[in-house]
């Protein structure tokens, strides 16, 4: 089966300049979870409801004047529709991602699929492992401090090793290998 068959076609897509206030009515008045943001059928970001409350309520942003660009998610995944639905499962599994726009072979959105699409009800009961890479900074008493430089999340893994080992990869695959050796070390969180 092939993602086309199963996505959500015509997915909403705002502007980048609409507001917060305005996004989180559409999704409000459209029982939406998340919002692709882009223009001419391209996508720049995604804003989830999680977004408005991280990125926005809580740093004291105001959402009337707050524009979604400023607080969405610019890292956007995404697949194309003559995928198969198990090879983007497993997508969604390696990287924690509950929605993926779908993508035209020409790169123009023509949907969005979910985890609940392609049949993700074992992944959601067995939530991803949490690797957290972290770089030890000493402050200005000598107190050494473990500061996170990304967290990747992993998901249909036999434990943790597995765990460190697929995030690993797929740290250096997205954020360069330079940036992995800057790391001192990761934390693994299960989650369960």
């Amino acid at each position: 089966m092939k993602v086309h068959e199963i996505m959500s076609r015509w997915p909403a897509l705002i502007d980048p300049s609409t507001t917060v206030a305005q996004a989180a009515r559409t999704m409000r008045n459209s029982d939406l979870g998340c919002l692709l943001i882009g223009t001419d059928e391209r996508v720049f970001g995604i804003l989830t409801d999680r977004d408005i409350v991280v990125r926005a309520l809580a740093n004291g942003t105001n959402p009337a004047q707050e524009r979604v660009c400023d607080v969405m998610s610019s890292e956007v995944l995404s697949c194309f529709e003559d995928q198969p639905v198990e090879t983007v499962a497993k997508i969604m599994a390696e990287h924690g991602v509950r929605r993926l726009p779908v993508l035209d072979r020409r790169g123009r959105l023509t949907g969005l699929v979910s985890l609940s699409d392609v049949g993700g009800g074992e992944l959601k009961k067995n939530k991803p492992y949490a690797v957290t890479f972290y770089k030890h900074l000493t402050d200005g008493r000598g107190t050494l401090h473990e500061v996170p430089i990304r967290t990747v999340y992993v998901a249909a893994v036999d434990g943790e090793d597995e765990a460190v080992t697929v995030g690993t990869a797929v740290f250096e695959r997205h954020w360069g290998r330079a940036r992995w050796k800057a790391a001192d070390g990761c934390r693994v969180d299960s989650g369960r």
